[in-house]
């Protein structure tokens, strides 16, 4: 777990007790009269984190995600890779101090002396603390360079690391470091040797920052060593005298785009010329008489390269100068130019090529619509001179195509125009079948009247000669007749 405000680990659960809340008395107070007032004892504790470094009170820890990041950023610290873990270390300053970077500049143009909690939860209440020295002393001739040196402080004794560079063309082998401890008002304290041996240390590469050499007192505050012997690994060995001067590193100042017109100039040049990449940060080099101090920031004798860029004294003023940056400025001027021609020739090409296949699928599909486009494709390329012959043929297709769905146009016209007529013989027969229905229907209601008609006079005439029987029948029957 670590702080989400300082990224430190020296965290532990913490329950903050609820207090008096006027707010909550002054509402209570207002909505239910002078008892409401007790309303500002409401509430419950709050639970969360205590930062021993910070003093922050947090509710919830580092998101993983974030402390995964920080882990990481260390892990890569220890071998030397600053670039992440310095932009950490300013948003979270209470991580872990680890080792110093690889670039000398990190710790060349910083204080003497630093002193740092260790965030590490400290067992059996000793009190530790890191303190990082940078010595800004430089001896020419000496094939190791020590950047800086670390002394880990406790009760118990205290341990030292040094931060050293091979700065010869050779493998060491063995380095003998004679190293005076130092009290906090610069008394000594003591005397050790320090001793690398057993490795192999390739040129320009640091040496192993896991190594640590026990001081023997816990009254550490500050060293002064020197360099007694080296030992390459093809049995030569390299001894300190009297004649190896040591001299004091002047303060560089880092090339920025603010204090310096033509920076990106200049970046791109660094870029070209030696091994830094663009991380890199850049320093105003200092040209002393047996030693210079490099744009990288790291310092080597004159007459050699230095063994962390692959630059020297010489290549180092010409490429500060102004009309050096001028010439290279209108060169990369030019490059870009020249690039961005190339490149849009080669994008140029790119849509050409691709249009073209585009045509051609277009061709292969054998509809009008397809091979209409594809033709006008074809006349918009380059190369349409080229082409003539896919043009013709997508024409001579095209036409054929079109007559043929004249063709089919004229034939589906007249089938309409059939079955146009067929439906008006259709209606036409249909109208002459409803009339005769209608002029039959018409007939049997006019013989159904007639019929009718008949039958009302017979049973008219019936009952009248009924009439006439019953009455003869009855004159008969009196005697009338």
């Amino acid at each position: 777990m670590r702080c989400p405000y300082c990224g430190s680990k020296m965290i532990y659960p913490h329950t903050q007790h609820q207090t008096f809340s006027a707010g909550k008395a002054v509402a209570g107070a207002v909505v239910f009269g002078a008892v409401g007032a007790a309303a500002g004892f409401i509430g419950k504790d709050k639970k969360g984190y205590r930062c021993s470094a910070c003093g922050s009170l947090c509710e919830k820890t580092m998101e993983v995600f974030t402390e995964n990041g920080i882990d990481k950023a260390i892990r890569e610290a220890k071998n030397g890779d600053f670039v992440f873990y310095n932009q950490i270390k300013e948003q979270y300053p209470n991580i872990e101090l680890v080792i110093p970077n690889n670039s000398a500049t990190e710790h060349l143009h910083s204080v003497d002396v630093s002193a740092v909690p260790q965030s590490d939860t400290v067992e059996n209440e000793l009190f530790e603390l890191k303190r990082t020295i940078s010595p800004k002393v430089f001896v020419p001739n000496c094939p190791v360079f020590i950047e800086s040196a670390i002394i880990k402080t406790s009760s118990a004794n205290d341990m030292l690391t040094f931060v050293a560079w091979n700065h010869s063309e050779k493998n060491v082998r063995s380095v003998y470091i004679n190293v005076k401890v130092l009290d906090d008002v610069g008394d000594e304290i003591t005397k050790t040797l320090c001793v690398y041996q057993g490795v192999s240390v390739a040129p320009g590469k640091v040496f192993p920052l896991e190594k640590t050499f026990d001081l023997n007192t816990n009254l550490a505050y500050s060293i002064q060593f020197e360099v007694e012997k080296i030992a390459f690994v093809d049995d030569s060995v390299w001894r300190n005298s009297e004649e190896n001067q040591q001299y004091e590193l002047m303060e560089q100042v880092e090339i920025t785009a603010e204090n310096f017109p033509k920076y990106n100039t200049l970046r791109a040049m660094v870029k070209e010329q030696s091994n830094l990449h663009l991380k890199n940060k850049l320093f105003q080099p200092v040209f002393e008489e047996t030693h210079t101090q490099c744009i990288c920031g790291f310092p080597f004798t004159n007459g050699t390269n230095c063994v962390h860029c692959g630059l020297n004294a010489e290549l180092l003023a010409q490429m500060l100068t102004y009309d050096n940056l001028l010439s290279y400025q209108h060169t990369l001027i030019m490059q870009n130019a020249k690039n961005r021609a190339n490149k849009t020739e080669k994008l140029f090409h790119s849509a050409c090529d691709k249009l073209l296949n585009k045509a051609r699928d277009l061709q292969e599909k054998n509809d009008s619509k397809s091979l209409a486009e594809a033709i006008d494709i074809f006349k918009k390329l380059p190369n349409a001179d080229e082409l003539s012959n896919e043009i013709t043929e997508c024409q001579m297709k095209l036409e054929l195509i079109k007559a043929k769905e004249q063709e089919e146009k004229q034939r589906k016209i007249e089938e309409e125009r059939i079955r146009k007529e067929e439906r008006e013989r259709i209606e036409e027969l249909r109208k002459r079948e409803k009339i005769a229905e209608e002029i039959r229907l018409k007939n049997e209601q006019e013989k159904k009247k007639r019929r009718s008609k008949n039958t009302q006079i017979i049973c008219f005439a019936i009952a009248i000669a009924y009439l006439l029987f019953l009455l003869i029948y009855y004159m008969y029957e009196e005697g009338l007749l």
